[in-house]
């Protein structure tokens, strides 16, 4: 199983849905996503990826990214998700968003250099 294969396998399973259920939300056929899922078709048509993005709710270029249509971004597939989403954001709640992530990684920040500093005290 090759790693798009894989990926759309995973997705599927995290929604529970069967073969038949991804073909009636993406509108596809049965028979094409099977082709994807078994490796038999490599690289799916844009117009595929982007009908199973709409039925992943996801945005097309995470699903493009995965079938190795686009470069990863980052590493992390979850990261180029939440970047999407960030960027579809008014531009007021994107401050309020990068605010809190600001705030969550200073807190993370802090909770590591205590954890760092503890034992060193300790010694003393």
């Amino acid at each position: 199983m090759d790693n798009f294969s894989h990926w759309l396998k995973t997705q599927m399973d995290a929604r529970g849905w069967s073969q038949s259920d991804f073909a009636r939300a993406s509108g596809l056929t049965r028979q094409v996503i099977s082709y994807y899922l078994t490796g038999k078709t490599k690289t799916p048509d844009p117009e595929a990826l982007r009908a199973l993005a709409d039925a992943l709710r996801m945005p097309p270029e995470v699903v493009f990214r995965a079938a190795g249509v686009l470069p990863q971004t980052s590493d992390d597939p979850w990261v180029d998700e939440m970047s999407h989403k960030l960027s579809q954001l008014h531009p007021a709640l994107r401050e309020t968003a990068g605010r809190l992530i600001n705030a969550l990684a200073d807190q993370e920040d802090a909770s590591r250099r205590t954890k760092v500093l503890m034992p060193k005290e300790a010694e003393k």
